[in-house]
């Protein structure tokens, strides 16, 4: 029987439908108050039928499945929808598709074996054994979120819980012995700003991106028994993991290094695939290593490989600038660079910040790497795990 079930596929339909309506603005539910029984069109009324249509694809999408018609799967309940997309997925090859937008904008669909997530997810459990519930505030259709709240709890026979993801009192007071908490870096920054006392033995993990040890010595003090940080990618699913900020990561058991690639075993020694280093590492032993810098990611732009993260940093230099996100633009809004801003908060008149940025980057920058589009907000645009997301 598969680890991976038509119930699960149920929970990667809900955590889509919830994951828009927070794009947009809206509130979250508990995902155990969701009507599985009732129609896609009824579901959460406040999704128009069109990001409905697209989450079902994206559901399509991730699964290798193909898509109904779409006035059919209108007004079938949740759970049949779920079940026909599941079935089409039991009869193909066992994998799925993670889809990220990736840090330069180029967005990036990431195939991976249900039988490698689950020799990830085995690894994990042994890292929480003495775990009694999952609560999770990551969304579960992106590959950390599948791995440690759809794949982890089914390995570990025990229940889960998933909360929205705001921290406070409130959701310390949701906690009890024995939880682990699946959740990001700027959720776990939330919680650590407020200094709440937890008073319960609750092991959290953190993934997604660097989490300051600041925050980590913060959460332990407010009484968190442990905090374990899961070093990875979309492409590569978790890589290594440490359970002391500032330390080296531990290799997971079936990676290894050689000739600069990781490579991933089956667990008896047979090489499963070879990838390269999602960041630039310093080895401390053929096991541990510390992330230092990200690689250099290069975008084409007229013939041309430029690098968003270099215009950042001259975005960056303006006196008036505080934050900066630098990405490709999607197909259907060209083929340049675009950036969004975030000003200071002396700057009062934005439309003369964006012309004088315009002019600022004329000065520095080549004509490939001119941003074609330079959006201003109060913050940077983030997904629901805190991620920098396309705007």
């Amino acid at each position: 029987m598969s680890i991976f079930t038509s119930f699960d596929v149920e929970l990667l339909l809900i955590s889509m439908l919830r994951s828009r309506l927070l794009e947009k603005g809206g509130g979250l539910l508990q995902g155990d108050n969701v009507d599985v029984a009732s129609s896609l069109e009824e579901a959460f009324p406040a999704l128009t039928v069109d990001d409905k249509l697209d989450v079902y694809k994206q559901l399509c999408e991730m699964l290798g499945a193909k898509a109904d018609d779409w006035n059919d799967v209108l007004s079938q309940p949740v759970r049949t929808v779920c079940r026909n997309v599941y079935a089409q997925w039991e009869n193909g090859p066992a994998v799925l598709f993670f889809r990220t937008s990736g840090s330069t904008g180029v967005p990036v669909v990431c195939e991976q074996s249900l039988k490698l997530l689950e020799q990830e997810a085995r690894f994990l459990a042994t890292l929480v054994k003495d775990c009694s519930r999952i609560v999770c505030v990551v969304p579960q259709h992106h590959i950390y979120g599948f791995l440690f709240t759809v794949l982890l709890p089914t390995i570990l026979k025990v229940d889960r819980l998933i909360v929205p993801p705001y921290p406070g009192q409130s959701f310390i007071n949701l906690l009890q012995d024995g939880d682990v908490v699946i959740a990001f870096p700027m959720f776990w920054k939330g919680q650590s700003d407020l200094h709440l006392s937890c008073g319960r033995d609750v092991v959290g993990i953190t993934s997604t991106g660097p989490c300051p040890a600041e925050v980590i010595l913060k959460l332990r003090a407010d009484g968190f028994s442990r905090i374990v940080e899961v070093y990875g990618s979309s492409e590569t699913g978790g890589v290594g993991y440490r359970t002391l900020p500032d330390t080296p990561y531990e290799l997971f058991p079936y990676w290894g290094m050689e000739n600069d690639l990781l490579q991933r075993t089956d667990g008896v020694g047979n090489i499963i695939c070879a990838l390269p280093f999602p960041d630039n590492v310093r080895w401390d032993s053929p096991r541990s290593f510390m992330p230092f810098r990200r690689k250099d990611n290069a975008v084409q732009v007229a013939g041309r490989n430029v690098y968003p993260d270099r215009v950042r940093q001259v975005i960056l230099e303006h006196s008036d600038i505080v934050e900066c996100a630098v990405r490709l633009m999607r197909p259907e809004e060209g083929n340049r660079l675009k950036a969004y801003i975030v000003p200071n908060a002396e700057c009062r008149d934005w439309k003369q910040l964006k012309k004088d940025l315009h002019a600022w980057c004329r000065e520095r920058c080549s004509v490939a790497e001119l941003p074609k589009k330079i959006s201003i907000g109060s913050e940077l645009p983030r997904n629901s795990m805190g991620k920098l997301a396309d705007w």
